[in-house]
């Protein structure tokens, strides 16, 4: 009897699509609503998508789920398998787009394969497939099946910081579970982020205080170079603080931080991260026309009533004491503290989308505007968290203001690290 098989979503999405793309992508294929699909996707845990299948048709599966975004990976039927059965309305069809040097092998690697066949190594796909799904069946220790090659219709070489692992692997990156979205947490996690974020510290200090230097000297040391300066440390922070995120989330899965995590955001989502610094620099800016108005108010004001006098034949400004001094004690008493007020409470949802945006690019692909919606609703779902986060956090920037400095070496890195695990503990439930 021909053996039949089953095309199973592990939960995870492949590392080049966000997962909106991977939702957009995966509706068109099966001809459904995104609805349907984004509980699919956003599920976190292992679907059956196909049953019943032969070698040959799983592949297609494979291939085809493989570029609309998805991870999965072809199992052997089995008589207790319970099935999701989100089959399409139509036939599924080979992809027939295949690129000039054909899709790559899930078995040697070589983008070389055509027609179902790896120029490569000659090994025939679907037969491979089949042949491992039935060696994963009978392995000790080991789930039925095989995972889908992550390059098979993608990318082989993917960065390592979006790696998919098999559902149950305790190898896996903590990055690798699927983006739940933002989710509300008890107030007391404001601590636990702190508390989470000086154990990350504590695993690599020497090097969280060089990196947290290096990015303060780059941040200060482009600011002070005149005009652009300050515009270029605002839309490379972004990149940096990706590249943070990186390095926590490696730490997070038992591997060592590293200097190269500073500059890691370069070579990973740069653009798409640099776009957050834009938004977020336009935030600011929005932000600062009211305050400047508010500020600039009281000597419009006086200017209105010198030049009401400059009409009556009496311009002069000794008149109205419009002398440098009390101009600028007007604009400071009347203006200045109200302006402060106003900039700080727009400052406030500026910086919510921002917070989260850095992570969400780099290590769950989002794009920018996406990742600061996103950001933006994590931070306003808790609320209290963050109040008792940042009520803490000021205590302890005072605490290692104090002894000249010094303490600020293992309060910024707790916080930064801190920030990672806020991340997880709202947008991946792992706190």
């Amino acid at each position: 009897m021909e053996n039949r098989f089953k095309v199973v979503y592990t939960g995870e999405l492949q590392p080049y699509v966000s997962a909106q793309e991977a939702i957009r992508n995966v509706a068109a294929l099966f001809k459904v609503s995104e609805d349907r699909i984004r509980a699919l996707v956003l599920g976190g845990h292992a679907r059956t998508i196909k049953v019943d299948l032969d070698n040959v048709t799983a592949a297609r599966y494979v291939s085809a789920l493989s570029k609309a975004g998805l991870a999965v990976r072809v199992e052997p039927m089995t008589p207790q398998a319970s099935e999701l059965h989100l089959a399409p309305t139509t036939p599924l069809e080979p992809v027939e787009e295949v690129p000039a040097d054909g899709d790559r092998c899930p078995k040697c690697g070589v983008t070389a394969v055509r027609d179902g066949v790896c120029g490569a190594c000659g090994v025939v796909v679907a037969k491979y497939l089949a042949r491992m799904a039935s060696a994963g069946e009978a392995g000790a220790g080991r789930g039925p099946g095989v995972a889908a090659h992550p390059g098979y219709g993608g990318s082989a070489q993917a960065s390592h910081y979006a790696r998919v692992a098999e559902p149950g692997s305790e190898s896996g990156r903590p990055g690798s579970t699927a983006l739940l979205g933002p989710q509300g947490v008890p107030a007391g996690h404001g601590w636990s982020w702190i508390r989470q974020g000086f154990s990350h510290f504590t695993t690599s200090p020497g090097t969280w205080i060089l990196v947290i230097l290096g990015y303060a000297f780059i941040v200060v040391a482009l600011s002070l170079v005149p005009l652009l300066g300050g515009i270029v440390a605002t839309l490379i922070s972004p990149v940096l603080v990706g590249g943070l995120m990186m390095g926590a989330q490696d730490q997070a899965g038992g591997r060592p931080l590293g200097l190269h995590h500073l500059f890691a955001g370069f070579s990973n989502r740069a653009g798409t991260l640099v776009t957050a610094g834009v938004l977020y620099l336009v935030g600011i800016l929005l932000a600062a026309i009211p305050a400047m108005f508010l500020v600039s108010l009281p000597l419009y004001s006086q200017m209105g009533d010198m030049a009401g006098m400059a009409r009556l034949g009496n311009a002069d400004p000794s008149d109205l004491g419009l002398d440098p001094q009390i101009m600028a004690g007007a604009l400071v008493g009347r203006g200045f503290l109200l302006a402060a007020l106003v900039a700080a409470l727009l400052m406030i949802p500026v910086a919510m989308a921002y917070w989260f945006a850095p992570a969400l690019i780099a290590l769950d692909g989002l794009g920018a505007w996406e990742a600061m919606k996103l950001s933006f609703r994590g931070c306003l779902k808790n609320i209290l968290p963050f109040l008792l986060y940042g009520v803490l956090g000021l205590i302890l920037v005072l605490v290692g203001s104090l002894p000249l400095f010094l303490g600020l070496l293992v309060v910024l890195p707790t916080l930064v690290a801190s920030m990672y695990v806020s991340y997880r503990d709202i947008f991946h439930g792992q706190g």
